[in-house]
């Protein structure tokens, strides 16, 4: 849950300063959802690797 806190807080806030500072013209929206893209997939993909649990050696046929 804080992992997910602080990504939204990071996206949410952190980046959103970039079209604010730059003066909200088209570049500066285009580099913020370049960012925005970027920063998504890299916390997926750190997501995916702290919290992967590995079910393959389990066994669901108990009986």
């Amino acid at each position: 849950m804080v992992y997910i806190s602080a990504c939204m807080l990071f996206d949410g806030l952190v980046l959103l300063e970039i079209p604010v500072s730059m003066g909200r013209t088209l570049a500066a929206w285009s580099l913020y959802v370049v960012l925005l893209v970027v920063a998504i997939k890299l916390q997926r993909d750190l997501y995916e690797k702290w919290f992967d649990v590995d079910i393959s050696q389990m066994d669901f046929d108990q009986q």
